[in-house]
C-alpha cells in the first residue's frame, strides 16, 4: 500500500477578495463581522438592512450629540386651542357599543407580518416581528384582543393611563447617528417604539387611497408623489422630464423661456414647525400664514382631511416633546425633540407633506401659470422663467416664516431647456436673476442638465454621463457582496437591493 502524500506546507494566508479592489481598507477593517451580521439579516429576508450592514459606513465612531442637537431645533409646542376639540380627542374605547376603530387584532396581526424581521430594538428592547408577533399568532384570541385594547389602543388613541411610565420616552425613541462618510457630518435616525411602529403600520392601508387622491388631486398644479403614490419618485421625475420636454418642442418665448426652478431644503424632516402639520389636519389656522393673508382662527385652505382618521395619534406624538435617548461611544445622552417629524416615524413622510402642501396650493393660487411637481422636500416649479422663479422666491420666503424651514440657496437651481446648447447662460439670466436678489440660483452648472431624485434630465451627452457615473456606483458596492460566504445570499441581494437601482434609472429615463 502506498501511502498518502504529505500534506502541502502551509502557505500565506490567501489575500481577501476585496483587498485589490481598491476599497477604502478603513471599510473593510471589520469585514467578517460585517458579513456574519448580513448575511444573518439576509437570511431573515431583511435584504435592505443587509445591504446597508455591508456597504454604509455604519455609525458614527465619534461622540455626536453637539450636531444631534444642531439637528433637533427646539420650537415652542403647538396649540390646538383654535381647533374642534373633537378632533383630538381619543376615540370610544374598543369595548363600547358604538366603537367603530380601524385598529384590530387582525390589522396589526397582517402588519406583524409585514414587519421585518431582525431590526433594530427599540428604547424598551422590543422587536415588532420577535417580541410582539407571537401575541398574535392567532388574531381571534384573547390574549391578541387584550393587547390590542390596552397597549396598541393607547398609541392609537394618543393618550395613556396615568401612572404609565413616562409618556415623553414612549413617543421618544432611540436616537441613532450615521455617519455620512467619506463626506463630513451624521444622519440622524430615530427608532421609536415597536408598539407605535406596529400601530402605524396596521392602520396606514387605510389611508394610501384617500392620501394620494389629496396630494395628488387638491390642486390641479400641485403634485405631491411621496404620500399614497406607490413608486412616487418614479412619476415625479417622469411628470419633470414630460413638462420640460413638452416646452422644448413647442413655441418658446426667447424673452422669457420655460424654466425648471428647484429649491433645496436643508434637514427638512427635522426641523419643519408642528403647527401647520396640526393646522393642515384640523383645517384652522393656528398661526398667520402667508404673510398676513390668513389669520388665527380662520379656515385653511386645502386641509389634508384624510389625515383626520388619526389626529389622536398625531397629537399624542406630536403636540408634546419626546425624549430621544442617544447613545455616544462612551456616554447616554437625551434630547428633547419639539420640531419636525421622527424620520423613524411611518407616517413621518405623510405628516411631512401634510404640512408643505397647503402652502404649495395656496402658492399657485397666486401664481396661475405656474406648476409644482414635488417628492416629500425636493420641490420643482415649471413655467416661465420670470415666472418659475417668482414662485420660488415666494415659497423659499413663507416656507422659512411660516415652516420654519433652512433653505439651501447654493443647492438650489434653475435650468431652462432652450439654453441646453449654450456654452454660457445668456444675458436674460442676468436680468431676471437681478429681480430676485434674495434667491439668487446658479445656471450655468446646470445649462446641459440637472438630477431630480437621482435621476439626470438634460441633453443626451449630460444623460449618458451621468448614468455612467450612477452604474459606476453601483458597481463598486459590487467587491462588498463578493464577500459574503453564501452563494444564495449573494444573488439574492443583487437580484433585490442591486438591481432595483438600475430598474429605477431605466424607468425615469427617456429611451
Amino acid at each position: 500500500v502506498v501511502p498518502p502524500p504529505p500534506p502541502p506546507a502551509p502557505g500565506p494566508n490567501p489575500v481577501p477578495l476585496w483587498s485589490a479592489q481598491g476599497i477604502d481598507s478603513a471599510l473593510w477593517s471589520d469585514m467578517d463581522q460585517r458579513v456574519s451580521r448580513a448575511e444573518a439579516a439576509a437570511r431573515a429576508s431583511n435584504l435592505s438592512r443587509a445591504r446597508k450592514i455591508l456597504t454604509s459606513a455604519g455609525l458614527a465612531a465619534h461622540d455626536a450629540v453637539e450636531e444631534l442637537h444642531a439637528k433637533h431645533p427646539v420650537h415652542a409646542l403647538p396649540t390646538v386651542a383654535h381647533h374642534d376639540p373633537n378632533l383630538w380627542s381619543p376615540p370610544l374605547p374598543p369595548e363600547h357599543p358604538d366603537a367603530t376603530n380601524a385598529l384590530t387584532p387582525l390589522a396589526l396581526a397582517k402588519a406583524l407580518r409585514k414587519s421585518p424581521r431582525g431590526g433594530a430594538a427599540d428604547q424598551l428592547g422590543w422587536r415588532a416581528h420577535e417580541d410582539i408577533g407571537p401575541l398574535f399568532s392567532d388574531s381571534e384570541s384573547d390574549l391578541a384582543k387584550t393587547f390590542c385594547d390596552r397597549i396598541a389602543f393607547c398609541f392609537f388613541s394618543g393618550h395613556f393611563p396615568p401612572d404609565t411610565l413616562d409618556v415623553p420616552t414612549l413617543w421618544g425613541g432611540n436616537l441613532i447617528a450615521l455617519s455620512k462618510a467619506p463626506k463630513p457630518g451624521v444622519r440622524p435616525i430615530l427608532i421609536g417604539q415597536a408598539w407605535r411602529r406596529l400601530v402605524a403600520r396596521a392602520v396606514t392601508p387605510g389611508l394610501r387611497a384617500p392620501c394620494e387622491e389629496y396630494f395628488t388631486g387638491a390642486h390641479p398644479r400641485v403634485f405631491q408623489f411621496a404620500a399614497g403614490v406607490k413608486d412616487g419618485a418614479s412619476h415625479a421625475v417622469n411628470l419633470t422630464r414630460t413638462l420640460l420636454d413638452v416646452a422644448k418642442v413647442t413655441a418658446c418665448d426667447p424673452l422669457n423661456p420655460t424654466a425648471a426652478a428647484v429649491s433645496d431644503i436643508t434637514n427638512g424632516f427635522n426641523e419643519i414647525a408642528r403647527q401647520p402639520i396640526l393646522d393642515s389636519i384640523a383645517g384652522i389656522a393656528s398661526i398667520a400664514y402667508d404673510g398676513n393673508r390668513i389669520l388665527p382662527g380662520e379656515a385653511l385652505p386645502y386641509s389634508c382631511t384624510p389625515l383626520a382618521g388619526i389626529a389622536p395619534f398625531v397629537a399624542g406624538a406630536y403636540l408634546n416633546r419626546a425624549t430621544a435617548r442617544y447613545s455616544a461611544p462612551n456616554d447616554v445622552h437625551f434630547i428633547d425633540v419639539t420640531a419636525g417629524v421622527q424620520q423613524g416615524d411611518v407616517f413621518g413622510s405623510t405628516l411631512f407633506c401634510a404640512g408643505l402642501h397647503p402652502l404649495l396650493c395656496r402658492l399657485m393660487d397666486r401664481h396661475p401659470e405656474v406648476i409644482c411637481v414635488a417628492y416629500a422636500d425636493n420641490v420643482t416649479f415649471i413655467g416661465k422663467l420670470s415666472l418659475a422663479w417668482a414662485a420660488l422666491d415666494e415659497f423659499n420666503k413663507l416656507a422659512r416664516e411660516d415652516l420654519k424651514l433652512r433653505i439651501n440657496t447654493s443647492e438650489s437651481l434653475i435650468h431652462v431647456p432652450s439654453w441646453r446648447a449654450l456654452a454660457e447662460p445668456p444675458a436674460l439670466y442676468n436680468e431676471v436673476s437681478a429681480c430676485f436678489p434674495n434667491t439668487p440660483l446658479d445656471c450655468r452648472e446646470t445649462l446641459q442638465g440637472f438630477k431630480f431624485l437621482g435621476a439626470p434630465l438634460g441633453i443626451d451627452s449630460f444623460i449618458t454621463s451621468s448614468l455612467d457615473a450612477a452604474v459606476a456606483n453601483i458597481t463598486s458596492e459590487l467587491p462588498f457582496f463578493g464577500a459574503l460566504t453564501d452563494g444564495l445570499l449573494h444573488y439574492r441581494l443583487l437580484r433585490f437591493c442591486v438591481a432595483p437601482r438600475m430598474d429605477y434609472l431605466l424607468r425615469t429615463t427617456n429611451p
